[in-house]
């Protein structure tokens, strides 16, 4: 996959995260995860650690 679809896929989980959407936004960074090209799967395992601190903090809102 070319370095312009990976940051097309970055900047896409990127505005998921943004509107609160983390289901789409894990799926955007895992895609560019996957290809491990460049400088974008660093920066989208950054994201992908953000989403599931929020949603590990979300979970432990919900239970209490």
């Amino acid at each position: 996959m070319p370095t312009s679809a990976l940051a097309i896929h970055f900047w896409e989980g990127k505005s998921y995260v943004r509107a609160l959407r983390l289901e789409p936004a894990r799926i955007a960074f895992t895609r560019v995860i996957e290809q491990n090209q460049g400088s974008y799967p660093k920066r989208a395992m950054a994201e992908m650690d953000r989403i599931q601190a929020v949603q590990r903090v979300c979970r432990g809102r919900i239970s209490s």
